[in-house]
């Protein structure tokens, strides 16, 4: 029979025992907990720098439109419609503010400034696919040569901007970069070399035999030769209008030249000491379609040698004699045909290439 003492040492040893199970039981619970707060912890960092990494590149990185396979990320989207920008307002038109973008293009119309550029940018865009794809087939590349005239005019912009410090200003302030510039540049030279290789004349896509017999005949109702008296509204360097008193002096004046003109004084003489415009040529040839309403409806009235009564434009008052019309400018007029017939060909490849828009494009806009 055991006796107290032992029974005391036995009870002791597994009392201790216990503790030292459960003290080790106790540190494993703790080590995992400690390990499972710590991959917690680094999956929540993770996810945070995930969401940091897509807020800073989506910017540049988020795919809007993919035509023909060839993806346009927002940086493309940003660089177009900085160029449009540039191409309509010049380089001080290029930040616009809010109030100037949300205003309506016309009275007639709810577009709005933004919502118009923003369709000239998707616009342009699938022009440029559509000049890709006529370059593809037509196995037209960019040789050394045409690679290093872009480089000449992307310094020629640069210098225009200010310098590469203001280029790269113009980067950043609208979330785009060179390499979407160097693309739009790539493509704009390939429009060139497309044209010059295919449409001009004696090329494979010339204007046909019946074609040049045609534009020929229109080249007679679509064009006109003046010579013109002007005396102008507007002060040219402020392009605001001049005062009533200058402007009711010049009324009477362009009057008195009318009869001059009429009785026999020498048109040209006229021209010389009185025309206000800037134009050396005293022969004007026009195209009608690109002339004001009523300068052109008052030339269509007249006959060959026949002197106009005073035309008032928002800019001038002019005094007109209408000349014969002769072939000076029938050459770059069918070159302007030849142009055309390439800007239809580009308008028939837009229902060609295939067109995938994400939703991301949607929500885009002008800045």
């Amino acid at each position: 029979m055991a006796n107290k003492k032992e029974i005391t040492k036995k009870t002791t040893k597994g009392a201790t025992t216990s503790k030292k199970a459960s003290s080790k039981r106790t540190n494993k619970k703790g080590k995992i907990l400690i390990a499972k707060n710590i991959i917690i912890g680094i999956s929540i960092l993770v996810v945070i720098l995930i969401s940091i990494l897509f807020l800073v590149f989506r910017d540049k990185d988020e795919v809007l439109i993919t035509i023909d396979n060839i993806k346009y990320t927002e940086t493309d989207f940003n660089m177009y419609a900085y160029l449009i920008k540039y191409e309509y307002f010049g380089i001080d038109g290029t930040n616009l503010s809010e109030d100037a973008l949300n205003t309506q293009v016309s009275s007639d119309s709810e577009l709005t400034v933004r919502d118009y550029l923003k369709e000239r940018v998707i616009s342009k865009i699938k022009v440029s696919s559509a000049i890709l794809r006529i370059a593809n087939e037509n196995n037209i590349t960019l040789n050394d040569e045409d690679l290093e005239e872009i480089k000449e005019e992307k310094e020629e912009f640069i210098n225009n901007l200010g310098g590469k410090s203001e280029y790269k200003k113009m980067l950043k302030e609208n979330n785009t970069n060179d390499d979407a510039y160097m693309e739009v540049a790539k493509v704009n030279k390939l429009y060139d070399i497309i044209y010059n290789s295919l449409y001009k004349e004696g090329k494979r896509n010339d204007l046909t035999d019946d074609e040049v017999e045609e534009f020929t005949k229109t080249y007679q109702s679509d064009y006109v030769k003046i010579k013109q008296i002007v005396l102008l509204k507007k002060d040219l360097d402020t392009n605001k209008y001049l005062d009533e008193i200058v402007l009711n002096q010049k009324e009477i004046l362009a009057n008195s030249l009318v009869e001059m003109a009429k009785s026999g004084t020498d048109f040209d003489e006229l021209i010389e000491k009185y025309s206000e415009d800037s134009k050396e040529d005293k022969e004007e040839y026009y195209l009608k379609s690109s002339l004001v309403e009523n300068l052109k409806n008052a030339i269509n009235k007249l006959d060959v040698g026949d002197i106009s009564g005073v035309i008032s434009t928002d800019s001038a008052y002019h005094i007109v004699i209408k000349e014969k019309l002769d072939n000076k400018k029938l050459a770059d007029y069918l070159e302007s045909k030849r142009e055309e017939k390439f800007v239809q060909d580009i308008a028939d490849n837009l229902d060609k290439i295939a067109v995938v828009k994400s939703g991301y494009l949607e929500e885009i806009t002008i800045k």
